[in-house]
């Protein structure tokens, strides 16, 4: 068998897998198992930063190995992230909380591409069907039905998403003006990038939209379930932006964190520790900045995971 015959069954039973064991429901499991034998220090709700690594990175571990390893010895932590790991799938696993005492501090992140429509409304990022069944167990569910084979979107639910309208700075267009042309690979690299920043990141949030109740609804959940709290805002390369955007992107940028922070802070019943970390790493501590992905390298997980630790050791042992 040729490597690339190999290559493309390896692909085909991890997809399979992934369909008989649904991963978000997975971790739901994994989690309840977790809580019944004993709570960790830190449950950690991530998204795909947590766990994405460059080809090119010298340190091969992930943002949440890094955190585990500057933890060693003060804390025990678990991680659950993947993604499209957003706001929703993040109050869905507090749900499995119930009655674990002592409760984790729940470390988590705050992700704004994750607040936009084309992400919630994703026929397989939106984690829609997860979701629900994750919000239809409780703590004391046997851990044999903490699984889910769920199917593959059809065809005709990708081009319901094409239609969603998604407003950038690029102007009123739908989700498919941005999806199709990237796919094609016919666009000039500088077009490409233009249209993948106004895709992942030009949108204006709206504080009455669905995404922004859902951030006040998990502040909600934490404080209900009594939880200490650490969040943190999922870096983007504002500096990439601001080179195909001009300075009105770093300002749409903020305007965002603004809204997202005071939906959860508002959630919370008042104060909330947010580490402001979104718009503070250059281009360079990103794998690829014109991907217009949040992944960080080496070198950029490194320094957002001290950031983190610090703040939660703060929060754990209190001067």
């Amino acid at each position: 068998m040729t490597q690339s015959a190999a290559s493309r069954l390896r692909r085909a039973a991890r997809r399979a897998f992934v369909r008989l064991d649904n991963p978000e429901v997975r971790h739901a499991r994994v989690l309840v198992k977790r809580l019944r034998r004993r709570a960790p220090d830190v449950l950690y709700l991530g998204d795909s930063t947590t766990v994405f690594v460059g080809g090119a990175d010298v340190d091969r571990r992930s943002l949440g190995e890094m955190i585990r390893g500057e933890l060693a010895g003060r804390a025990d932590l678990h991680v659950i992230g993947g993604g499209g790991y957003h706001t929703g799938l993040h109050a869905a696993y507090l749900h499995l909380l119930g009655a674990a005492s002592p409760k984790p501090l729940v470390l988590h992140s705050l992700w704004i591409r994750g607040r936009y429509p084309p992400w919630i409304e994703h026929p397989v990022y939106g984690h829609r069907r997860a979701i629900a069944l994750i919000n239809g167990l409780d703590p004391s569910t046997p851990l044999w039905r903490i699984r889910a084979s769920l199917p593959a979107p059809e065809p005709d639910e990708f081009e319901a998403f094409y239609r969603i309208p998604h407003r950038t700075l690029l102007g009123d267009l739908t989700v498919g003006d941005y999806v199709r042309p990237l796919k094609n690979g016919a666009l000039a690299p500088d077009e490409r990038l233009r249209l993948m920043y106004a895709y992942h990141h030009g949108a204006e949030l709206a504080a009455d939209a669905d995404g922004i109740a859902d951030v006040a609804n998990l502040g909600r959940r934490l404080r209900e379930a009594g939880c200490r709290t650490v969040a943190y805002q999922t870096p983007l390369s504002v500096e990439t932006g601001v080179q195909v955007f001009g300075s009105e992107f770093a300002q749409l940028v903020a305007r965002n964190w603004r809204l997202i922070d005071d939906a959860y802070r508002e959630g919370m019943g008042g104060e909330a520790r947010i580490l402001e970390t979104g718009m503070i790493f250059p281009a360079a501590e990103f794998i690829d900045p014109a991907d217009a992905d949040e992944h960080l390298n080496d070198e950029g997980r490194l320094r957002l995971a001290r950031l983190i630790v610090a703040a939660v050791v703060d929060e754990l042992e209190p001067s």
